[in-house]
């Protein structure tokens, strides 16, 4: 979720940011107020990242429509490989399947950073939302299909939200 802990590690304040106001009513002089909320990260979080990596709401219901909806075998290892870079990227907070990988996965423990397993689930769901868009748009009585598939559609969905 996009800047649920402030944004990425290395992103500061600005010139009259709302920290700055606060600490001005508080009684802090203008000028070291500035000086204080400019020299203040915005990501509060644990985790350090130049920046997260967002996947995009479009491609990502399309890819989870897909994965209901595309019936070939490859929408099992599209998932396994979603699912797979899903927990690589929960590093220590997944620490039981993670250990393994970094004790027995050829070059893992060379990894600055688990989160850098993000990238498959990013290609995987792009790869599962052009083949749902390829199902929907492309096959012969589409609109059949989408009215024979849209309960599992919307159940899918509504399970997620």
């Amino acid at each position: 979720m996009p800047n649920a802990f402030g944004g990425g590690s290395y992103a500061r304040f600005g010139e009259g940011s709302k920290v700055a106001k606060k600490l001005i009513d508080e009684g802090i002089p203008e000028s070291n107020a500035e000086q204080v909320a400019q020299s203040m990260p915005k990501y509060w979080g644990k985790i350090f990242t130049a920046g997260p990596a967002y996947l995009g709401v479009i491609i990502f219901l399309l890819g989870l429509i897909g994965f209901v909806i595309v019936r070939t075998p490859l929408r099992w290892g599209l998932l396994a490989a979603t699912l797979l870079g899903i927990f690589m990227t929960w590093g220590k907070y997944f620490a039981g399947f993670n250990v393994i990988l970094f004790e027995h996965l050829p070059l893992y423990n060379k990894f600055r950073a688990p989160s850098f397993a993000q990238v498959i689930p990013q290609l995987t769901m792009g790869i599962m939302a052009a083949l749902t868009i390829q199902k929907l748009l492309f096959t012969e009585s589409s609109r059949q299909f989408l009215k024979d598939n849209i309960k599992p559609v919307l159940y899918t969905l509504a399970g997620l939200f």
